[in-house]
């Protein structure tokens, strides 16, 4: 069967990719510059040179394909981070009109049902409502990725805190990006008749940041200790880095998370993924 993939240089894209080739399959790939993505090719990919936001490419990456994983890419530094969402949205709800796909998997999140208060997260919502009710879409409605620890690696083993920017002790599910790819490869195999319209992912079990630090603690040998920061210092902290209107999304899901309210959308059961965090933090650390 042949997949396309849109987002192949990112953590998910990557995964479903690698799960993709691993299982026989042929994977088309649309990339803005084929020498980043060289290594793809260099594996069997084909390469399809253009841009998620353009209608032609996007059709061009989806021209005979079997199934498509397709998602939002992060718009860092832009002043309106939902206007520069827009053209990505059209392009794919116009080219999966234009082309029969039969099986499309979303990259969405947990959150996603709520109409506010969610930050980013609501800049994902378009893509769901152009494709709700399109036969053979599955949204795959992730958790908190495992891999945003990696910004507390540092702090952790320079001056052995671990900051977060809600209670330490707030359950939280993580999950890790490969168990997205895994799952999405999986839904990309089932008929589109059998397919979920919703599935919720999430990692082996609910952590929070205390139990974070104590993994942290026991592979870097020294102490680690969360180091609960105000919302503010984070919205402040990527003003500096020049995220743009990004700054103030990430703060409003913390508040959301710190507050509670970004859970899963109710009825909908939640698929766990196998990778726990230790795992994922070891790979990381190196």
């Amino acid at each position: 069967m042949k997949f396309s993939i849109f987002g192949i240089t990112g953590n998910t894209g990557a995964a479903t990719a690698d799960a993709l080739l691993a299982a026989g399959h042929h994977v088309t790939a649309l990339v803005r510059d084929p020498a980043k993505a060289a290594a793809w090719a260099a594996r069997g990919v084909t390469l399809i040179q253009g841009d998620i936001a353009r209608v032609a490419d996007v059709t061009a990456a989806l021209e005979g394909a079997d199934g498509a994983y397709v998602l939002v890419p992060p718009q860092w530094g832009v002043p309106d981070t939902f206007a520069a969402n827009q053209p990505t949205i059209d392009a794919l709800l116009a080219g999966l009109a234009q082309v029969p796909v039969a099986r499309v998997v979303m990259l969405s999140s947990v959150g996603v049902h709520l109409p506010t208060g969610t930050g980013p997260i609501r800049g994902l919502r378009p893509l769901e409502a152009g494709l709700k009710g399109r036969p053979g879409v599955t949204f795959l409605r992730a958790a908190y990725f495992q891999e945003n620890l990696g910004s507390g690696l540092q702090p952790a083993r320079q001056d052995g805190v671990l900051p977060c920017f809600f209670g330490a002790n707030t359950a939280l599910d993580m999950v890790a990006t490969a168990d997205i790819g895994t799952e999405a490869a999986r839904q990309l195999q089932i008929p589109a008749a059998d397919a979920a319209p919703i599935v919720n992912l999430a990692g082996p079990r609910t952590q929070t940041f205390a139990d974070v630090a104590a993994i942290l603690t026991e592979l870097l040998g020294r102490p680690v200790a969360p180091l609960e920061l105000p919302v503010a210092a984070l919205q402040q902290t990527l003003e500096g880095m020049g995220a743009g209107h990004l700054a103030s999304l990430y703060a409003e899901m913390s508040t959301a998370v710190a507050e509670g309210r970004l859970d899963y959308e109710p009825g909908v059961p939640v698929t766990r993924g196998t990778t726990p965090v230790r795992a994922t933090l070891a790979k990381m650390l190196g």
